[in-house]
């Protein structure tokens, strides 16, 4: 903010152009013309270099910066688009591997707890049926006393 600041803004009075005070562009003064892209406040320089970052017409800012002060300036938006763009790269390439990451331990987890329902509703079952099983057996034995004794009786 403070190499660019109030250096995008022309003052225009009678057909004379130059440069806007800090005065003027703090003032608002009508005469003061700023482009859409500046770095005179951090709202606008905040939006500036979120343009260059995003590299949707960043040209025209490095172009503009290099007018208004000195080829030098060519390397601070390099240099920001250099290290800027790396790290956006890293962070968006970070919220995609944790994405990922967190949808396969939940889909883990899901299907182990499907497992699980699935396993005890099996051991109910089993549970169940070997109850059965047993009172089946008790009748099917007192069945048999009953008969045996319907024999002895004959």
């Amino acid at each position: 903010m403070y190499l660019f600041g109030g250096k995008f803004c022309k003052y225009t009075d009678s057909g004379r152009e130059r440069d806007c005070s800090c005065v003027e562009i703090v003032q608002n003064d009508p005469a003061c013309e700023c482009d859409r892209k500046h770095f005179n406040n951090i709202l606008w320089s905040t939006v500036t270099v979120f343009q260059i970052l995003t590299q949707e017409d960043w040209n025209v800012v490095l172009f503009n910066g290099m007018e208004k002060t000195s080829h030098w300036a060519a390397l601070y938006f390099v240099a920001l688009m250099t290290f800027g763009n790396y790290v956006l790269f890293n962070l968006l390439v970070a919220i995609l591997v944790e994405g990922f990451s967190s949808e396969r331990n939940e889909r883990r987890e899901r299907e182990q707890r499907e497992f699980i329902k699935a396993r005890l509703k099996e051991e109910r079952l089993a549970k169940e049926l070997n109850q059965i099983f047993e009172t089946k057996s008790s009748f099917s034995c007192i069945a048999e006393n009953n008969d045996s004794s319907e024999f002895k009786k004959v």
